[in-house]
């Protein structure tokens, strides 16, 4: 999705009072959904859960998180 980008703000906000490893998978999160997601799914949230799960999936496999139940 060319000209879409997302800027996270640290100052005086939760992130720069986070461990640097979950900056960075918040940030790398944003990054796949902006490219992943459409117009389209942009604006309809419904279409944008099934994409938000997937990426969540594939970074839950790559940075090894557990989710507590």
């Amino acid at each position: 999705m060319p000209g879409k980008k997302i800027s996270l703000e640290y100052e005086d906000s939760a992130f720069s009072k986070m461990d640097p490893t979950k900056v960075a998978i918040v940030e790398e999160f944003c990054e796949l959904l902006l490219q992943s997601l459409t117009d389209e799914q942009l604006e309809n949230p419904d279409q944008m859960k099934s994409v938000v799960e997937k990426l969540m999936i594939r970074l839950r496999r790559k940075y090894k998180i557990i989710v507590a139940k």
